[in-house]
């Protein structure tokens, strides 16, 4: 794993993960911008098409929850079509920015 690792720490039992530092905007504009240098990856490949469903789950989870950017509060859903992968999210009480993981065991 590199020294910095952006988004949510993953488990150490993890074998894949990806990490990101979104922007995250309650109103207007996307929801989640995530930004190519706010990103970490580690672990197995995964295909280009799973990446994309997993990330499109983390966007759905997100817009049907809505955090208020002001708490602390971690949510956790599973892919409903990718069994063992897990998706993670908390704004952190930080005003604008959502911490995300993604990740399978």
């Amino acid at each position: 794993m590199d020294a910095h690792w952006y988004g949510l720490m993953p488990p150490d039992a993890a074998t894949c993960a990806w990490g990101a530092r979104a922007i995250y905007q309650g109103q207007g504009g996307p929801l989640l911008d995530f930004l190519p240098d706010r990103q970490s990856y580690r672990g197995e490949k995964v295909s280009k098409n799973t990446f994309k469903a997993l990330v499109s789950e983390l966007r759905r989870a997100v817009a049907l929850v809505r955090p208020d950017p002001t708490t602390d509060h971690t949510y956790e859903v599973e892919h409903p079509k990718h069994p063992g992968w897990k998706i993670r999210f908390n704004p952190r009480a930080s005003h604008g920015y959502m911490y995300c993981l993604i990740w399978r065991t």
